[in-house]
């Protein structure tokens, strides 16, 4: 094996196949560089009396296995294997997975941990300071539900247009829906049924079960297409065109 020291830099580097370096109690508290070739094993432990575990110690050009505590990686990381942790895993950049990732639970959004994604046994919640605001669950039996709004809050649920103009929009306070044309409002829900604006054209029949019809906005004259209704003299009449 072949093995070079420098103590003014702080680096070791090993140059034999299955070779091994231990470096332990750095008691300057400063970092240690260590740089393997043909995968040798690095343990980096006892560290030195800057804090509780001393100052990191950090890997550059390495290809092997590492074990111990407070090791820094920079740059790109590419493992073949799994890499595991029983404490905190940071990342301060970006991290690519080919493959999957799992977790028994979360995923927070650091710095703001009440907004996540909360995973549990066939359901998935959606939370952003905390409010629920989009829960899927494949339950016991079909029809399964996804719910906007679990929680009962004070959510509006909008949906637009390639535009960004209005198609639907819910009203968590009147407790109602509103259906949109191009942004332009033309049905609502109402306590006593439904409000439209425009015209209702139907191809089959149209069925009224109500004690009355108000045909006061109809045309007072005939409007000559054929198939209208209009008002006359109090009498409502279809016009022949």
């Amino acid at each position: 094996m072949s093995t070079t020291v420098n103590t003014s830099t702080n680096t070791v580097t090993i140059s034999e196949e299955k070779s091994s370096v231990l470096v332990t109690n750095n008691n300057t508290g400063t970092s240690v560089d260590v740089t393997g070739i043909d995968a040798p094993t690095v343990t980096v432990s006892s560290p030195g009396p800057k804090g509780d575990k001393g100052e990191p110690g950090s890997v550059s050009d390495y290809s092997g296995t590492l074990s111990g505590d407070h090791i820094n990686l920079s740059g790109n990381i590419t493992a073949s294997g799994n890499i595991s942790s029983s404490g905190d895993l940071s990342v301060a950049g970006n991290a690519t997975v080919d493959g999957d990732v799992f977790v028994s639970q979360y995923i927070k959004h650091r710095g703001d941990e009440d907004t996540f994604i909360n995973f549990t046994d066939n359901r998935i919640r959606f939370k952003a300071g905390n409010i629920g605001f989009f829960d899927m669950e494949k339950d016991a039996s079909v029809p399964y539900p996804a719910t906007i709004n679990p929680g009962g809050n004070r959510i509006n649920f909008r949906v637009v247009d390639r535009n960004t103009e209005l198609l639907l929009k819910t009203d968590s306070e009147a407790s109602k829906v509103n259906l949109y044309y191009a942004g332009n409002q033309k049905l609502e829900t109402a306590v006593g049924g439904i409000n439209v604006t425009g015209n209702i054209t139907a191809s089959g029949n149209l069925k009224v079960d109500g004690s009355q019809v108000d045909f006061t906005n109809l045309p007072t004259s005939d409007p000559s297409v054929a198939g209208r209704l209009w008002n006359s003299a109090s009498y409502v009449k279809i016009s022949a065109g």
